[in-house]
C-alpha cells in the first residue's frame, strides 16, 4: 500500500527492547522517536511515575466528527523459561517474527502506528478524527488505559490489535482476581484438637471452588465459552509443628459480558456460606482485580467497516467472534459505552510462551487493513 511504513521493521525494534509489566518506558521512547520520524505528534503522559502512556491524536477536532480510538498496549510478561532463542533478539526469520511480545502484542501496535501514518498521508484534509493510545499495564491492571479514560478520552469505535490471527473479534471474557482468607486457632500439632487448622479449612474451599467451576460451566453465550474459576495460589502456615491459624488463597474469574467482579464475588460468598467442616475456622472472601468482558453486537457498523477493511487488505472474510482472554477493551466498552473490535496478527496460542512468534505475512496484512480503517474515518465516514 502506498506510504505503508515497514510495519515488521518497526514491530521487530520494539520486540528488542524488554518491557515487562512496570518498565514500559524505554519502548515508549523507542515508538515517540519513530513517531517524530514519520511525522505523526506523539504525547507521553505518565499512567504513574516512570510509566508512560503514549498518545496521538491526528484530524479534525470538530466535536462532531466521526473518531476512531486504535489502542494497543507495550508492556509484555517476563519470559520465563524455556526459550531456545533469545527473547528479546526481535530475528525475522522463516516469515516469522521471534521474541517475547511478537504478537501480545507489539506487532499488533507497529500495524495500527504503520496504517496511522498511510492514513495520514493518504487524507491531507481531514473530516474525522483518529488517536492512538499506546498503554501500559495491560497485563495487569489495565492502568494505562483506566487513566486515558480518566483523563477525557473520547470516540464513537474502538479497536484493539489484539492477536486474533486476523480475525475480527466482537466479544472478549472479562477477568477478576478474589481472594479467600481462611482463619483458624494456633495449637501444637501433638494437640491438635486445642485448635483450628486453617490449611485443612481451605482444602474444603478448594473444593468449593471446583464445585462452582463446574456449575459456572453450564452458563451459555452464543460467541463465547463458558465462564469457569479456578485458585491460583495457596499459601498458609508459620511452621510444621503448628496448627495453622491462617491461609490464603487467590482465585481467577472468567467473565462473561452481564457478569462483574460483584456478581462473581456474590457467587463465591455463596458456595461458601455453609460452615466449614473444621470447628472453629472462618472464611471471607474479597475481589481483588477486575477487567471487565466486552460485547459488540452481531450487525454494528464498526464490523461492517472491520469487513470493508479486511478486504481492502486482501485478508479473507471471517465471521465476528469471540475470545477467551480478557483485555483493555473492557474497560472502553463499560466506561465511554463505545463498541469495540479486537484484529491483530499474531495468535493467543502463541502468547505468554517460550518461543513466541508472529507471521510476517500476517503483520503486512493487518497494517493495511489499519491504514484502511483508519483512512475512511478521517476522511469523515460516519461512525454512527
Amino acid at each position: 500500500m502506498e506510504h505503508l511504513p515497514d510495519p515488521v521493521e518497526l514491530a521487530a525494534s520494539l520486540v528488542r527492547v524488554p518491557s515487562v509489566t512496570g518498565h514500559e518506558a524505554a519502548v515508549q521512547g523507542v515508538i515517540a522517536r519513530w513517531c517524530d520520524a514519520h511525522g505523526l505528534d506523539a504525547r507521553l503522559v505518565d499512567a504513574a511515575p516512570g510509566r508512560p502512556n503514549l498518545l496521538i491524536e491526528v484530524g479534525s477536532q470538530a466535536p462532531d466528527a466521526p473518531s476512531l480510538l486504535l489502542n494497543g498496549h507495550v508492556d509484555v510478561v517476563p519470559p520465563g523459561d524455556g526459550w531456545t532463542r533469545d527473547p528479546w533478539s526481535g530475528a525475522v526469520e522463516g516469515g516469522l517474527l521471534h521474541g517475547r511480545g511478537a504478537c501480545d502484542m507489539k506487532a499488533g501496535v507497529a500495524t495500527m502506528l504503520a496504517g496511522l501514518v498511510a492514513a495520514v498521508r493518504a487524507v491531507p484534509e481531514p473530516r474525522g478524527r483518529v488517536t492512538l493510545a499506546c498503554v501500559v499495564d495491560e497485563e495487569d491492571g489495565g492502568l494505562g488505559t483506566r487513566r486515558t479514560i480518566a483523563a477525557g478520552l473520547r470516540a464513537d469505535w474502538a479497536v484493539i490489535a489484539e492477536p486474533t490471527e486476523c480475525r475480527p473479534v466482537r466479544a472478549a471474557k472479562g477477568n477478576c482476581y478474589l481472594e479467600v482468607r481462611v482463619g483458624g486457632v494456633a495449637a501444637h500439632a501433638g494437640a491438635p484438637d486445642a485448635g483450628a487448622n486453617a490449611i485443612h479449612a481451605a482444602a474444603e474451599v478448594v473444593e468449593r471452588v471446583r464445585a462452582l467451576d463446574r456449575e459456572l460451566r453450564g452458563r451459555a453465550h452464543s460467541v463465547l465459552t463458558a465462564p469457569c474459576t479456578g485458585v491460583g495460589t495457596i499459601a498458609g502456615g508459620t511452621g510444621t509443628a503448628i496448627v495453622p491459624d491462617g491461609c490464603v488463597l487467590t482465585i481467577d474469574r472468567r467473565l462473561l459480558p452481564g457478569e462483574d467482579g460483584a456478581s462473581a464475588l456474590a457467587d463465591l460468598e455463596r458456595v461458601l456460606a455453609a460452615p466449614l467442616g473444621v470447628p472453629g475456622a472462618t472464611v471471607s472472601a474479597s475481589l481483588l482485580m477486575e477487567m471487565p468482558a466486552m460485547e459488540t453486537p452481531a450487525g454494528h457498523p464498526l464490523l461492517a467497516a472491520i469487513e470493508d477493511a479486511m478486504a481492502a487488505a486482501a485478508i479473507p472474510a471471517a465471521a465476528p467472534e469471540g475470545w477467551t482472554a480478557a483485555c483493555d477493551g473492557g474497560f472502553l466498552h463499560r466506561d465511554l459505552g463505545i463498541p469495540v473490535v479486537l484484529l491483530g496478527p499474531g495468535s493467543l496460542r502463541r502468547a505468554h510462551r517460550p518461543d513466541e512468534t508472529c507471521p510476517v505475512a500476517e503483520i503486512e496484512s493487518v497494517a493495511r487493513a489499519y491504514a484502511y480503517l483508519a483512512g475512511r474515518v478521517l476522511a469523515g465516514a460516519p461512525t454512527a
